[in-house]
């Protein structure tokens, strides 16, 4: 099936690959792309990322940018299948521009669930880390989660989603596409590691746990039985662990107890 959607995406990207980005039609609502989508609404300021329908009124998400990334990034989520991974479905290049398909998420972000109360995103974080697990088996680095890339479906599962900067383990590191809060000051030329993904994940902790990232201000007091999980950050925050395995199995074992006592609770 993955073979069959690159058959595609180069048979597809042959029609308009040598249009000028200046010359590709200016994205709006109702728009109709790829021959088969309708464009609904921007999702992002930039009027990058679309919700659209397809002919059967199915909603997607269609992505756009340079040929390059739009196109690094189907190559990789077409090689990844996990349940707390979006699934891409095609790759297109046409008049308005190459866009990468994506499933429609409809359950909203991580972001609205910041500095609550643990209970209510403990379970989205143990998703997001057995898709850092996944994705270290495969050798890959996400290399710019955050809350605003955790979305959910409409069962209320956590998706990670945009990974047009992620790359493989060892890959000559660059900071373009990332986000520089959740890059650690040690970072460097290094090349790309496990451990990138450890950081970001403990960047995005603390904004679960104190509804603001790490950095400058006054925080809140430590969450309600979260004291382990704070300690925790507070110690990857100061001291980046170079073992992403290890980092990941630190965090998902305290997770884990969180959710045991919360269910010893019920």
């Amino acid at each position: 099936m993955q073979t069959e959607a690159r058959k595609r995406t180069s048979e597809r990207s042959r029609a308009g690959a040598n249009i000028p980005n200046s010359d590709r039609n200016e994205l709006t609502a109702g728009l109709a792309v790829g021959g088969c989508f309708r464009l609904q609404r921007a999702l992002d300021r930039k009027g990058r990322v679309w919700q659209a329908t397809d002919d059967m009124g199915r909603s997607h998400i269609l992505k756009t940018g340079s040929s390059r990334l739009v196109e690094r990034e189907f190559e990789t989520l077409s090689a990844l299948s996990h349940r707390n991974i979006v699934d891409a479905t095609d790759c297109f290049n046409g008049e308005e521009g190459t866009f990468v398909v994506l499933e429609y998420l409809s359950g909203g972000d991580l972001v609205s669930l910041a500095g609550q109360a643990p209970n209510d995103w403990l379970a989205s974080i143990a998703d997001v880390i057995d898709a850092l697990r996944y994705l270290q088996g495969r050798g890959m680095v996400h290399r710019d989660l955050k809350a605003r890339n955790v979305l959910f479906d409409a069962e209320g599962i956590a998706r990670l989603i945009d990974f047009e900067s992620a790359l493989p383990v060892g890959s000559q590191w660059s900071f373009g596409g990332t986000t520089p809060i959740a890059v650690t000051p040690e970072r460097g030329d290094a090349p790309v590691s496990t451990a990138d993904d450890v950081y970001a994940l403990t960047c995005l902790l603390h904004e679960m746990l104190y509804g603001m990232p790490p950095g400058p201000g006054e925080r809140k007091a430590c969450p309600t039985g979260a004291k382990a999980l704070a300690e925790l950050v507070d110690t990857c925050l100061a001291r980046p662990c170079v073992d992403g395995r290890a980092g990941l199995d630190r965090y998902a074992a305290v997770v884990e107890l969180m959710q045991g006592m919360r269910r010893e609770l019920q």
